[in-house]
């Protein structure tokens, strides 16, 4: 069937009836409740589950399916798209039976099936169906022969996304198909269900703050059948079985039937919130003639989002958004509808890491999920699977049909907090057609908090102007280019909104493939092994998981993984730790996403593992990921550059021997409780014994206020080698201790030598005031020449900022070189030795070797916030580096990077021997610069110790002849 010929069929009324949101009412579904039976005379209805074995037949083969499912689980390959035919044979019990021959209708209903499905009954077509996510029922004709003596033969022909006929960008297929690919069948639930005359095919039951609730029930009634008879009976209950409020409306055709309860002598303490999840039930039937002749049932909470300003306010109360990022990914099922507890287990595991909610990133999970989130207290940021769309006459005219069905089937939840229309969207669609989705879902979910495009069109070279209730950008920013980053895209100028990273703040670690093998019997798992039918590439634009077993043995990292899986993880930790504490410091922002949930076959980035296991303790992750978060922050600098004031930035985590400490406490509160705030600050040793204590106050703090509390100051300790501190924050707000804690390095102060004679080539003037840094005055090298200006012979120690080819020849002759490459260079380019520019933080790992370069400084094998000045922005390419220094040249690394996704190898510390003399080799920046890193040497503490370190090192070299 061509497009126009569907579009044309679907719209008739025999296609499929799209089913609202709401359980169905029958003795077999658990659900029932004695107040609700008792006052319903009599009903009729009965369920036969759908579930379990089908068969399947596709290319001309049969083979057994499993319902609810996908065919890539059962073995069909991926790249198969359809149209595959599940068939399967049906008894239907005598009950339902008699109820047909007494005038009952029967209802072949799916809860989801991917992509487009044609039903039929004893090969007569019942209807077909185009959508991945919503829940939709075909009538199966009640005066069918086969339906009296209850034989019945079910056939769905399905297709996925992928083919010519549904392009997946045409589609609404989410995100998934770039995870790991598209997934075709009956993914959900599918049941028979008989009903009287009169069937509710819709239920919506969103409940108010104050109260009351607005319910419609979407009506069915069989031609001639109510003769002014049909009565809609609402009855809403409450924890308890309590019928606390009820309805009743007549009915005489098709169509909404509204009606508007309230419960009497509510109070604030029955609403819903995430503390306190208090839940009604709503409980709908119609009856025909005095009969029930179907039923539904709903979860009500009572609760009201509303925006002030910048802030998100439940139900008048200040609350900040924190949510993982789902792509809906579960590896066994494929589809996203894994067993209930699997996701309850995960909504419990990221509460107890502080998060408050989920966001759902270009899927639509079950019911059961919402039903989950509800009871639980958990926020949920739904976002319809609008990604890298294109436009065409079929994906503008579905995409408003499928949100329409979506929204009306999960809108009404109380977790529901937030909705976006899509994501990322570049110039793909137009301003007005995402205006026209805005508008329709702010009409049909009432919500202040709508968006039309997560992350932003200006971003993206997306449609303008936006539609949007709030602010939401994707910064996936390095450590450092964080706090200037956010600064840019503070909303200035635009209206004042809520600020929301919708997705942000991912960090790769060790995807340990050789472990996870082991634990499966030495299989690895599907998506790991490169297989052109049962794992394709697809449109993914990552696969390099197929390759990573090779490409650690080619590197030499299968024996190191212990070493980075570790150092991974903590890199993991202090990168979401120091992000999380500089967004909850800015009043502006008002909630986030931390990408992602968990690893998928793209990305190693999760807050559990491919196994599934936790990579961060609750006790680690809280006290940055909490409604209250203590957070410091150091002085504020300026400098006098080219004649005027620039933001100048200290060292944040390291500190000289004897100088003064000045650290800002603040405080992002959004839990319960106001009134004066106490915060003792305490500095230690690595055994614990306080350096110096104190505490500092605000007279008060409220929810919602993100405040400056007070500066405390002390005198870091005389140290005669590196030493690592802790200072550490406590404070009681609402009657809960929050606590949170940093690392400090104090380090000697280098002494002055006059005597030492150190060459200094620095065409970039990264090396200003030299001496005050490293106290030793530098003797500037000619630009041309290389030769010290000063005209007094050659040196035996020189620091460079630009590479010479002429540094390995003075190596060579006995010199030591110290070269500090400040950025990328291209390998040929002739301004550097090969570095080409990536990440230091994101996508990251490290390798620490033994080297004497390291001194004594104190590293601990692993880049934590000791690092977070000495950041580079490029890396060496290692043979690069050594085809350049020449065949005579041995070259040992003392810093790799890791990259974790292609598992390259990079250098950041290299020290090379050139027969009498020495070279050491790094990217890193000494003399920090980016973003917020210490600004300039003198500013730099570590890299000013590190760099006198190393000079220490080449003069006792000279004076000992080697080097």
């Amino acid at each position: 069937m061509d497009r126009r010929r569907f579009l044309k069929t679907a719209a008739v009324r025999g296609a499929a009836t799209a089913l609202g949101s709401g359980v169905w009412w029958g003795e077999d579904n658990g659900m029932s409740r004695e107040a609700s039976a008792a006052e319903a005379p009599r009903r009729v209805g009965t369920t036969v589950s759908l579930a379990g074995e089908w068969s399947m037949a596709a290319d001309g083969r049969e083979s057994v399916a499993t319902v609810p499912g996908c065919w890539e689980r059962d073995g069909r390959p991926a790249t198969l798209t359809g149209p595959v035919t599940y068939r399967r044979d049906v008894s239907l019990p005598e009950t339902a039976r008699a109820e047909l021959r007494a005038g009952g209708r029967l209802w072949w209903e799916c809860d989801a099936v991917s992509y487009h499905c044609a039903a039929s009954v004893n090969g007569a077509p019942v209807g077909e169906h185009t959508g991945l996510w919503d829940a939709f029922a075909f009538e199966v004709p009640s005066d069918s022969a086969a339906q009296r003596d209850g034989r019945l033969a079910l056939a769905l022909a399905v297709e996925k996304p992928g083919a010519a006929r549904f392009p997946i960008r045409e589609t609404m297929a989410g995100f998934l198909p770039y995870v790991w690919g598209t997934w075709g069948g009956p993914w959900q639930e599918m049941r028979l269900r008989t009903t009287g005359p009169a069937a509710i095919r819709g239920l919506r039951a969103p409940g108010r703050a104050d109260g009351t609730v607005a319910a419609v029930a979407d009506l069915d009634m069989a031609p001639g059948s109510a003769g002014g008879t049909a009565v809609v009976r609402f009855a809403l209950s409450d924890e308890a079985g309590r019928v606390v409020a009820r309805r009743e409306v007549p009915a005489a055709a098709s169509g909404e039937v509204r009606a508007d309860l309230k419960v009497e002598g509510f109070r604030d303490a029955l609403r819903w919130s995430p503390e306190k999840p208090t839940l009604f039930t709503l409980d709908v039937t119609v009856e025909v003639g005095g009969v029930v002749s179907d039923g539904r049932r709903r979860l009500v909470g009572f609760r009201d989002v509303t925006v002030d300003g910048e802030r998100i306010l439940v139900n008048g109360a200040p609350v900040y958004l924190r949510m993982p990022l789902s792509w809906g990914w579960y590896e066994d099922s494929r589809a996203p509808n894994p067993p209930e507890e699997v996701f309850r287990a995960e909504l419990e595991r990221v509460r107890d890491l502080g998060f408050n909610g989920m966001k759902l990133c270009l899927w639509i999970p079950p019911q059961s999920y919402f039903e989950i989130a509800d009871r639980m207290g958990m926020l949920l940021w739904v976002e319809l699977p609008m990604w890298l769309p294109q436009s065409s006459e079929f994906c503008r005219k579905q995409t408003p049909v499928e949100y329409r069905r979506i929204v009306r089937q999960v809108g009404d939840h109380p977790s529901v907090a937030v909705w976006t229309v899509g994501c990322e969207i570049g110039a793909g669609m137009d301003a007005a057609f995402l205006r026209e989705l805005y508008e329709q879902v702010k009409e049909d979910t009432g919500s202040p908090l709508v968006r039309d495009n997560s992350g932003s069109a200006e971003c993206y070279g997306g449609p303008m102007p936006e539609s949007a209730d709030f602010h939401d950008f994707h910064l996936y920013c390095d450590l450092p280019q964080a706090r200037p980053t956010f600064a840019s895209f503070h909303p200035a100028f635009r209206p004042r909104q809520p600020f929301l990273f919708g997705e942000f703040c991912d960090q790769d670690a060790l995807r340990d493939l050789p472990g996870l093998a082991a634990k499966r019997g030495g299989k690895p798992p599907w998506w790991a092994v490169e297989d052109g039918e049962h794992n394709p590439k697809g449109v993914r634009w990552e696969y390099t998981v197929v390759r990573q077993l090779d490409l650690m043995k080619q590197n030499g990292l299968l024996e190191r993984r212990g070493e980075l899986h570790e150092s991974a993880r903590k890199q993991a930790l202090l990168t979401r730790k120091l992000t999380l504490e500089l967004v909850r410091s800015q009043p502006h922002m008002g909630g986030y996403v931390i990408t992602g949930l968990v690893d998928t076959p793209i990305s190693s980035a999760g807050l559990f593992d491919d196994l599934g296991e936790a990579r961060f303790s609750a006790q680690e992750f809280r006290p940055f990921n909490q409604d209250t978060v203590l957070f410091l922050e150091p002085d504020r600098r300026r400098e006098w550059a080219a004649g005027g004031d620039r933001p100048a930035y200290v060292d944040r985590y390291c500190a000289w021997s004897g100088s003064s400490v000045r650290r800002h406490v603040g405080v992002s509160h959004y839990g319960v409780g106001a009134g004066p705030l106490a915060v003792r600050w305490r500095v230690s040793g690595s055994d614990g014994r306080p350096v110096a204590r104190g505490e500092v106050a605000r007279d008060r703090v409220a929810p919602g206020d993100v405040v400056y509390v007070d500066l405390f100051t002390f005198t870091a300790p005389a140290v005669d080698r590196p030493t690592r501190l802790r200072v550490s924050l406590e404070a009681e707000v609402g009657g809960r201790t929050v606590t949170n804690d940093l690392p400090l390095w104090v380090f000697p102060k280098p002494g002055k030598d006059e005597k030492r004679r150190v060459g200094v080539y620095d065409p970039a003037g990264h090396l200003s005031r030299f001496a005050d840094a490293v106290g030793i005055a530098p003797v500037p090298l000619d630009v041309v020449t290389g030769k010290p200006s000063d005209g007094k012979g050659d040196i035996p120690v020189l620091v460079a900022t630009a590479w010479r080819p002429d540094f390995v020849e003075f190596a060579r002759l006995g010199g030591h070189v110290i070269y500090l490459q400040p950025g990328a260079s291209d390998a040929g380019a002739g301004y550097g030795l090969p570095a080409p520019a990536m990440p230091f933080w994101r996508e990251a790992m490290r390798l620490f070797d033994p080297n004497p370069v390291w001194g004594e400084f104190p590293h601990e094998n692993e880049t934590g916030a000791l690092f977070y000045g000495l950041a580079a922005d490029a890396a060496f390419e290692l043979d690069g580096v050594r085809a350049a220094l020449g065949p005579k040249v041995t070259v040992d690394a003392a810093l790799t990077r890791v990259d974790a996704r292609a598992f390259t190898k990079h250098g950041y510390l290299l020290t090379a021997t050139a027969e009498k003399g020495s070279l050491t080799l790094t990217t890193l920046r000494l003399h920090g610069g980016l973003g917020d890193e210490p600004s300039g040497l003198t500013r730099n503490v570590a890299g000013a110790y590190l760099l006198r370190a190393w000079l220490d090192r080449a003069a006792a070299a000279v004076g000992a002849g080697k080097v």
